[in-house]
């Protein structure tokens, strides 16, 4: 019934439903990623931090805990994040192409086609991004009317809706098995707190990051790489 309502929102996000609590977890955890790296000044700092965050995103993957995995590609692909090139030149190949696994799996190509596809292989459990739901379900809210000529209910319509929310439940009939470790959650949550619902924190990263890493000419970059390859 949720999926529904939300689905027919003209300003999502009021609602105050749990798929409202789904969306502020995941916006806190990309501005916690966001602003764990760019608290660090060095930038081997920062890129260490960039890597650990890989890992658990790739982690997530691999438990198919896909709701966390696009909220920490999510912080890590914000533009105060993605332009500190000093930064990114220190993490190696490896974490790369983790990171590009990640990327891919939600990937919006096709309709999120490879993320699709990954469903459909796999068995519970699994925590699925459940934007893809409720793009879905708003799609076909809006593509299609409620009622045919003479009145006819659009069974059809209805049908598609169901087939969501049926995928949904689907996720819901098997829960992890891990145990609760209280200090970790007592951290996480701690560190989720800092952050205000509704509150953009694009302007403040930005800031920070040019902070971190001023834009460079052309050849104070050249100068700058020549002398931490030791040539200079």
């Amino acid at each position: 019934m949720e999926c529904l309502l939300r689905s027919r929102e003209t300003k999502p996000g009021r609602s105050g439903d749990n798929f409202s609590s789904i969306i502020q977890l995941s916006n806190r955890i990309a501005n916690w990623v966001a602003e764990s790296v760019l608290d660090k000044e060095d930038s081997r700092k920062r890129a260490t931090i960039v890597k650990h965050f890989i890992s658990v995103a790739d982690r997530c993957r691999s438990m198919q805990n896909y709701s966390t995995m696009t909220a920490i590609v999510s912080g890590l692909a914000t533009p105060p994040i993605r332009r500190l090139k000093r930064t990114w030149e220190q993490v190696n190949a490896r974490f790369m192409s983790q990171l590009r696994v990640c990327e891919s799996t939600i990937d919006t190509a096709k309709n999120f086609n490879n993320y699709r596809s990954t469903l459909a292989r796999i068995t519970p459990p699994c925590v699925p991004f459940i934007g893809v739901y409720l793009t879905t379900l708003t799609f076909i809210n809006d593509g299609a009317e409620d009622k045919l000529a003479g009145n006819m209910v659009n069974f059809r319509k209805r049908q598609k809706a169901a087939e969501v929310i049926q995928d949904i439940k689907r996720w819901q009939s098997k829960p992890y098995n891990y145990q609760t470790v209280a200090s970790v959650l007592t951290y996480l949550e701690e560190c989720f707190s800092k952050y205000s619902d509704g509150f953009d924190y694009a302007d403040q990263f930005w800031n920070l990051s040019l902070e971190r890493e001023p834009r460079e000419r052309e050849d104070e970059k050249m100068a700058r790489l020549l002398q931490e390859s030791g040539f200079l």
